[in-house]
């Protein structure tokens, strides 16, 4: 409300009104030209830094190299993972085909076990025969030397190959009571001087006939282990291996009953040449034409050792020990049960074993740890690197693609990147998920700074138009306080007042003059309008 007092001075109504829209200015003016605007206790901010973003292009176009690429790290951690499974599953596969070369090598002596005891078994079986034979002539009361003796040559004949010998011999009187001692006993021809008995004629004259106990006192039979151990024990039995005729012998006795009289009658006896069970082991190969066998008797003593073969002993003399042999002497305490296999260090080899039936005989195997472990090293190294190579490959081809989807993206990023060093270098130092991120959040943070001005241009342009108005009412006053005073003088009173009403800053929507003075109330009555329609046209302006 503006007032004009009897000094003709305009001042502010103070009088409260809650339906009136005083302006209350109270900032000073701005110069509306020049780099910028400011409010109170803010400095001018120059345009050029009212929008941080610049759009534009550098000189050159970042591309992620080396461990910083998001290409680099994914390859580096799938191999590496990898790797380490890799690693675990090659030392899986490496301990199962380990397994099964040493597998491999007990097989090996399974198998050849089974054939030494398969050929034995037959040679026992056969003189096994021989006995019973002899034994059912002895039940039919037939006395005479010379059917025994036939009786053992037919045997002869058919018995097998491995064996070079065969008869039987009597306790005393025990077959036929003509005599106290009686051995018949055929062998072939060992082609060696000093062989006792008699060549047979045509077709047989490979075949020798002799009576053990009259033939060479000096081995009568009664005298000889071959005899006295199964008669001792009466019990079937593989006599330990020796010397006889320049050959190393095994000899398998089996005791002759009585089973009527319930009494031993004598004992029937076949021999074999253990050089022949040497030769088939020799032929034989462990595993990949590597390695060899080694054959050792009951009472642990060289039959066959193939890298250094011992010298016969004597004649009727055994074979000497197993533990004469150094590895072998080392290796035998060692032995655990009927079978297994030992991993030797010292002689980089492995080791497998298993004994014999019947004979209590122990083959052994020797195989290089290298013959076993080369396939091995071979087929692990060879699946992983082949596992390995796929594997990468994979993974670059995926790496490539993701690349190839992410530089364009990269390309306008480092278009919408702040024109700094500092965020230059920040960037070109960063992986591509990063640089993502950074750019991202950098034009999320640039977006809000030009809300914020533009938000701020908004009240800075409204404070302008404000202030605007604010000078235009000054300019006006002066004609403003002209007319009140006119109004005054004709109304003859002492004060005149006008209100400009606002709502809501729409227009006006009415003038009231109020005149207060001496003169009687009907002086308001006088014509104003001329006055009144300037004075609104003047609040207007």
């Amino acid at each position: 409300m503006l007032t004009q007092d009897p000094k003709n001075a305009l001042v502010q109504d103070q009088s409260p009104s809650s339906n009136l829209d005083l302006l209350d200015i109270t900032a000073p003016h701005e110069p509306t030209t020049g780099n910028g605007v400011s409010f109170a206790g803010e400095k001018p901010t120059p345009k050029q830094e009212r929008f941080p973003l610049k759009i534009g292009t550098f000189s050159k176009t970042f591309r992620v190299r080396g461990i910083n690429s998001i290409g680099t790290r994914l390859f580096l951690s799938v191999m590496g993972s990898a790797l380490v499974g890799l690693g675990g599953l090659s030392l899986f596969i490496y301990n199962t085909l380990l397994a099964d070369g040493k597998r491999n090598i007990s097989d090996q002596v399974n198998e050849q076990v089974a054939e030494l005891e398969a050929s034995l078994e037959v040679i026992e079986q056969h003189v096994t025969l021989l006995g019973s034979a002899v034994n059912f002539l002895k039940s039919q009361k037939i006395t005479s030397p010379q059917v025994y003796q036939d009786l053992a040559f037919q045997y002869f004949l058919e018995m097998p190959e491995a064996a070079f010998g065969l008869g039987f011999g009597q306790t005393p009187r025990g077959i036929t009571p003509q005599r106290q001692w009686f051995f018949p006993y055929y062998y072939y021809d060992q082609e060696v001087p000093g062989q006792i008995g008699t060549r047979l004629n045509a077709p047989y004259s490979n075949v020798f006939y002799s009576e053990l106990s009259s033939d060479n006192d000096s081995t009568a039979y009664y005298t000889q282990s071959y005899y006295l151990t199964p008669v001792e024990t009466q019990k079937e039995l593989w006599v330990e291996p020796y010397a006889s005729y320049g050959a190393l012998i095994a000899t398998y006795a089996t005791p002759i009953f009585d089973k009527v009289q319930k009494t031993l009658l004598g004992i029937t006896n076949i021999d074999i040449n253990l050089e022949t069970l040497g030769k088939n082991l020799s032929e034989s190969e462990v595993v990949e034409g590597a390695g060899y066998f080694i054959l050792i008797s009951a009472n642990d003593r060289l039959i066959f050792y193939p890298p250094a073969p011992p010298n016969l002993p004597p004649e009727g003399e055994e074979m000497p020990l197993a533990n004469t042999v150094p590895d072998l002497g080392r290796l035998l305490p060692l032995l655990a049960g009927n079978e297994g296999l030992l991993e030797d260090r010292e002689t980089d080899s492995f080791w497998a074993y298993k004994r014999m039936k019947g004979t209590n005989w122990l083959l052994i195997a020797n195989v290089p740890r290298s013959v076993v472990l080369r396939p091995v090293l071979f087929s692990t190294i060879s699946g992983t690197l082949i596992t390995g190579i796929l594997l990468s490959v994979v993974v670059i081809i995926f790496v490539r693609w993701l690349n190839k989807r992410l530089q364009p993206i990269l390309d306008e990023c480092s278009k919408l990147a702040q024109a700094d060093e500092a965020m230059v270098e920040q960037l070109a130092g960063e992986d591509e998920i990063s640089r993502l991120s950074s750019s991202f959040f950098n034009l999320l943070e640039a977006q809000n700074r030009i809300l914020d001005r533009q938000q701020a241009e908004a009240k800075r342009a409204e404070l302008l138009e404000r202030i605007a108005r604010l000078r235009q009412e000054e300019e006006v006053l002066p004609l403003i306080q002209q007319v009140l005073e006119d109004m005054r003088q004709t109304l003859g009173v002492d004060r005149v007042s006008f209100q400009r009403i606002h709502a809501n800053n729409n227009p006006p929507a009415k003038v009231v003059a109020e005149a207060v003075g001496s003169q009687a109330p009907e002086l308001l009555g006088k014509d104003l309008g001329t006055l009144t329609q300037t004075l609104l046209d003047l609040s207007l302006s």
